[in-house]
């Protein structure tokens, strides 16, 4: 099989490529409002519509946040998301009697309301991005450049047989009368058959037909005469063939014969005469064999080639994500390994814990794996192609998953690359929005409750007494909530809102610079677990 290259691609051909904006739906709906009580129809839609907008924003704001509802300033802020979203809420009502409902529908770009969502004072408790580190590896089918159903190679079979055959009659004769006689016969027959097959469509019929008859007699003074007759006949067609595939056959024959006969008579003479004719098959037999490109050989790309990695840094923020570059977080010994390596070597925990330092610092590490293969053609020529993302996610502090899924997808495209492009955009926008769901619902969340965490202090040599007093209280000025564990010595039971390590790795710092003994000083992370080690020593376990 012919090995293709898959070109990079073009920047004319990439600028021409739709953006995949994800739109965002929600509905609301208003309790009964009397009219009367109102003062008027007008006056009783008016407040109708006023608590079916609220409750569809408050809708599509928590699909993606944690949002009370009953919190006084979270209701002024909605109110304030409303008016901003006016143009986007299609409200209609339904009396009865004296009572009015109204239903209202939200249709907009959902980066646009979630971006206006994060402006307004007071909606939501954290603005904080979810930094996040994806590593992503894409498995790319076979992409040719020839027209979807050409063969990659061709292969022709030939053999050709000739045999010979003769024949020979003899006649004699003597005494006062004689009687000769000549017979020869000769023929030859040759016939040609082939087919082969392809994906190609067409049809191809063609036939001939000849015959050439002669004739000759003569006869001299002596009374000798002598006939000869020649009789030449060729037949051939031609039926080529397809549909969805390419049957080609080709059937010919050729037959031609001689016959010639003479005699004599006269008187005292003898005469003796043979004649031998031989006759020639030739027969060519061919086989005919073709390979086709095929969509099961995807191979890993290289970084250059990645569409989904560089699909999700463009897309990261509107989702509320901050794209970490996974620079080198998966490299060792100089070679960059594939997921399938990490889990053969078992080096998930090792790198999703690389992921929580510098100089990543992220909340979140994601691990996927996408497949995309060229599939065929429409009617209208445009390639077509399919892709499938599978996705796992861990909250880096805490080890903890964030989310599973296996994301699908369709696409087509002027060319094979084009598809794909369209592909990777597509795949890219799921998942980050799959990823944003979750992680933004975890962060605001914890802004609200705080994080719990299990600190404590660690070294192989003796820990000073100055740094074991005032530990305790600089834990406390950077906690929510802290309690000592009273089954072991100098570890606390911790409640933190958001940037808890970070600021923890300040204090840190500050104990290193202060204290000549801690200069190794720094922060050890495993899952919710944080040793705190005086010496830069790791614990047993981390």
């Amino acid at each position: 099989m012919k090995k293709l290259v898959l070109p990079c691609l073009i920047t004319a051909l990439c600028a021409g490529l739709p953006a995949y904006a994800e739109t965002v739906e929600a509905k609301g709906s208003s309790e009964e409002v009397s009219i009367q009580e109102s003062g008027s129809l007008l006056k009783a839609r008016k407040l109708a519509k006023k608590a079916a907008d609220r409750d569809a924003v408050m809708a599509a704001l928590k699909n993606r946040m944690n949002i009370s509802k009953n919190n006084p300033a979270v209701q002024e802020a909605v109110d304030d998301l409303v008016k901003q979203l006016s143009d986007n809420l299609l409200t209609s009502y339904s009396t009865d009697g004296d009572l009015v409902t109204a239903k209202s529908v939200l249709k907009a770009e959902a980066s646009e309301v979630y971006e206006l969502a994060r402006s307004i004072d007071g909606l939501i408790s954290s603005k904080a991005l979810a930094k996040i580190v994806f590593i992503i590896d894409e498995y790319f089918g076979v992409g040719t450049m020839l027209e979807a159903g050409q063969p990659l190679s061709t292969e022709i079979k030939f053999h050709q047989d000739k045999s010979s055959a003769s024949s020979s009659s003899k006649a004699a004769a003597s005494a006062s009368s004689s009687k000769d006689a000549i017979a020869v016969a000769a023929s030859s027959k040759s016939a040609v058959a082939s087919s082969d097959s392809a994906s190609i469509s067409a049809r191809d019929k063609g036939s001939f037909s000849a015959s050439e008859q002669r004739g000759v007699a003569v006869a001299d003074r002596y009374g000798n005469s002598g006939a000869a007759a020649s009789d030449t006949r060729v037949a051939g067609s031609r039926d080529a063939s397809l549909d969805a595939s390419r049957k080609s056959s080709f059937a010919g024959s050729q037959q031609s014969s001689f016959a010639g006969a003479a005699s004599s008579e006269r008187a005292d003479a003898s005469s003796s005469s043979s004649a031998s004719a031989s006759s020639k098959k030739d027969v060519t037999d061919f086989s005919f064999k073709q390979t086709f490109a095929g969509i099961d050989n995807a191979k890993p790309s290289d970084t250059s080639a990645a569409l989904i990695g560089k699909g999700l840094e463009e897309v990261a923020k509107k989702f509320g994500l901050e794209y970490v570059p996974e620079k080198d977080i998966r490299t060792e010994k100089g070679a960059r390994l594939l997921i399938s390596d990490m889990e053969r070597q078992g080096k998930f925990d090792a790198i999703t814990q690389k992921a929580s330092r510098q100089p990543y610092m992220a909340n979140y590490i994601v691990y996927g794996t996408a497949v995309m293969n060229t599939t065929g053609k429409t009617a209208s020529g445009d390639v077509t192609c399919s892709g499938a993302l599978g996705l796992t996610s861990y909250n880096v502090g805490t080890n903890s998953g964030l989310v599973s899924k296996k994301l699908t997808r369709e696409a087509q495209g002027k060319v094979d690359q084009e598809c794909r492009q369209r592909l990777a955009a597509a795949l890219s926008e799921d998942a980050a929005q799959a990823i944003s769901l979750a992680a933004t619902k975890e962060l605001q969340l914890k802004a609200v409750q705080g994080e719990s965490f299990y600190v404590f202090l660690h070294s192989a040599k003796k820990i000073k007494a100055s740094i074991m007093l005032a530990f305790p209280d600089l834990l406390k000025s950077i906690s929510k909530e802290m309690q000592e564990d009273p089954s072991k010595d100098l570890s606390w039971s911790v409640k933190a809102k958001e940037g808890f390590i970070n600021k923890l790795r300040a204090l840190v710092a500050q104990i290193a610079e202060e204290n000549p003994d801690a200069k190794n000083a720094r922060i050890i992370v495993k899952g919710g677990q944080i040793a705190v080690s005086i010496d830069g020593s790791a614990p047993k376990g981390f």
